[in-house]
């Protein structure tokens, strides 16, 4: 078939069209592209190659290709790998490569090279070139910044553990390992639940709020690998990647304690062990509080050692001391669970006894009267008997919703003197407590 037959039918010019668009195309890609045979002569370049590489005015004039190969080797940072690579490709019987080239500017090219088959002619190499600096170092700096961020977190002090919007942990750092007793392949087996201490807290929801939210701080009872419990300040924050949470913790067990021990000695007495007046305060409003909700009775009870500022005069500072533990020591035996006993200051003690009315705590009063006369104290040899006098006050579950703990102590107070008054080791009841 002729050439006229094998176009007929076809519109006039299409053929000079499709090459004018095909060679439009060609020039304007922005990959420097060029298409050398299997001898290394260009058969092909656009636009882009050249100005890629900047060809001299010199060089293009001539258009010697073994010349223009040594311009491009001339600006690689590696130029004999180049030359022995195109060589080898050249040489080959299906070349095909995809690799990069650094150049000595630091710039970064791609190189794409494949095979093309001719009509007519023998198959000839097409390789394309990409600038991809941008690009790699973009990748550089990424790649440098998730090591820094990987060594940062390698070597924190503080635990860090990443974990899955359904609890299951996927990351773990030294920290996190040290502090929960857990092995990272252990802990990346393991559901938020199973570390944090069951009841403490409903997980729950506070994980779904947390999720809602994006973020949480605060702290949580965890269970390390060998039973213990520890306490721990965490600072989390949801979706710091797509499906997963950060939480920063810290072990503040010893922080935890040291301030409980602190507080338990802000409302403690030194010398006997019971609590002072700021805990009985504290302890006695929770109580009217209660018995206001409840409707129900309360009483209290004020007690003064009889004599005590003669007991130190005639036996010294140290065995008053130890009368008043030894008091301590004979109330404690008869108080309940719920009830409040505290040293306000000096000899004056105080005791709350919820749901109890004014006979019960009257008879209450005098038991410990009894139980007081029974301990005496040791001095020098010989034993010490000593007395107390008691005031008691009480609200019935009509009154308690208009009193106070201040009114409460004042009228233990007032009974308290009528006993002094009375003569000593007496119980008074206030009749207006009722």
């Amino acid at each position: 078939m002729s050439d006229d037959a094998a176009t007929a039918g076809q519109p006039s010019g299409i053929g000079v069209v499709d090459d004018q668009m095909a060679r439009a195309i060609f020039d304007l890609a922005p990959d420097g592209i060029v298409v050398i045979d299997r001898e290394g002569q260009l058969l092909a370049w656009n636009a882009g190659f050249l100005s890629l590489w900047n060809f001299p005015p010199d060089v293009l004039s001539r258009l010697d290709a073994e010349e223009m190969r040594t311009h491009i080797a001339q600006q690689l940072a590696d130029p004999t790998h180049y030359l022995r690579s195109l060589e080898a490709l050249m040489q080959a019987d299906r070349a095909q490569v995809f690799d990069e080239m650094a150049l000595k500017d630091g710039r970064v090219f791609e190189r794409h090279v494949a095979p093309l088959v001719l009509p007519g002619r023998a198959r000839a190499l097409v390789v394309r070139w990409r600038n991809i600096s941008a690009r790699h170092q973009a990748e550089q700096a990424l790649a440098q910044s998730q090591a820094r961020l990987s060594a940062v977190i390698e070597h924190a002090l503080n635990a860090i553990l990443l974990a899955s919007d359904d609890g299951n942990y996927v990351d773990a750092n030294p920290a996190a390992c040290a502090m929960t007793g857990y092995t990272r392949d252990e802990l990346l087996s393991m559901h938020v639940s199973q570390l944090v201490v069951p009841d403490s807290l409903d997980l729950d929801t506070v994980w779904a709020g947390f999720l809602q939210a994006g973020s949480s701080r605060g702290r949580v009872q965890l269970r390390r690998k060998d039973g213990t419990v520890i306490v721990a300040a965490f600072s989390a924050k949801a979706h710091v990647l797509p499906g997963l949470s950060l939480s920063v913790m810290s072990d503040v067990t010893e922080e935890v304690l040291a301030q409980q021990r602190l507080e338990s000695l802000a409302q403690t007495d030194a010398l006997t062990g019971i609590g002072n007046r700021r805990h009985f305060v504290a302890v006695a409003s929770d109580e009217l509080a209660r018995a206001r909700r409840h409707g129900q009775p309360l009483a209290l009870l004020m007690i003064d050692l009889d004599h005590f500022k003669a007991i130190n005069d005639r036996h010294g500072h140290a065995f008053g001391d130890e009368v008043l533990r030894r008091f301590v020591q004979a109330v404690r035996g008869e108080i309940r669970q719920g009830e409040c006993f505290a040293r306000l200051g000096g000899d004056e003690f105080a005791l709350i006894l919820p749901q109890t009315e004014s006979e019960g705590a009257a008879a209450f009063a005098q038991r410990l009267l009894q139980q007081v006369r029974e301990h005496p104290a040791g001095s020098a040899g010989a034993l010490v008997h000593f007395s107390v006098s008691i005031g008691v006050a009480a609200l019935t579950p009509e009154s308690v919703a208009q009193a106070s703990i201040d009114e409460l102590m004042r009228l233990a107070d007032q009974a308290l003197y009528r006993s002094k008054a009375s003569g000593r080791g007496l119980v008074s009841v206030n009749d207006d407590s009722s």
